[in-house]
């Protein structure tokens, strides 16, 4: 899905546009966007280069994940080789169990933030907490959901290109565990292009 596919998404869940309905037909003075979502962690701004944002995160401490056996960096995500992980911080007060970082085109454009249970209840606390926290800076909207995995979805949008999301899920595994999932993420549209290239 394109960026514009997914802000029309955005404003559908909102209860702002029809499915029907055209770009033009949104008026800008129907949503409250905040004036500036943070575009800037542990030194490193979007836009930055992967060489940049490893330099950048090991002044912090952060060391992407290597592979156990060749010490070379492992690398996640759906377009190339487009995802850095980091394993085991604190960001905005909370910990999270990971990070990964995307880019396109060499150019770092999103961020998300992963905090992993395996206790729906205690995940339920910690995305209620990240909310509370979110909405303090943030003006965010709450997103409908067909998915019953998915138990919060929330999102801020800036004046910019630039978008907040927060989302808690729960699911089974075959074994019948579970597994709980808390996802913070910001990205900025200006970054991406829809044809990446290593």
């Amino acid at each position: 899905m394109g960026i514009k596919e997914k802000f029309n998404s955005i404003l559908v869940s909102l209860g702002l546009r029809e499915k029907e309905q055209e770009d033009t037909s949104v008026k800008p003075e129907d949503i409250v966007y905040n004036e500036n979502i943070q575009g800037e962690f542990f030194g490193v701004p979007f836009g930055a280069t992967k060489e940049e944002v490893i330099e950048g995160f090991a002044k912090h401490n952060l060391f992407p994940t290597k592979d156990s056996e060749t010490n070379e960096l492992v690398f996640r995500g759906q377009l190339h080789e487009n995802g850095i992980s980091f394993y085991g911080l604190n960001f905005g007060g909370f910990t999270w169990t990971q990070i990964i970082v995307y880019f396109s085109n060499n150019r770092f454009y999103y961020i998300r933030f992963i905090a992993e249970h395996n206790d729906k209840e205690r995940a339920l606390r910690k995305g209620a907490a990240v909310f509370e926290k979110l909405s303090n800076v943030y003006r965010m909207y709450g997103l409908k959901t067909e998915d019953p995995s998915v138990l919060i979805k929330h999102t801020g949008l800036g004046k910019t290109s630039r978008q907040v999301w927060l989302e808690c899920n729960s699911w089974l595994t075959p074994a019948e565990n579970v597994i709980a999932n808390v996802f913070l993420d910001y990205y900025d549209e200006n970054f991406y292009t829809e044809n990446n290239e290593l």
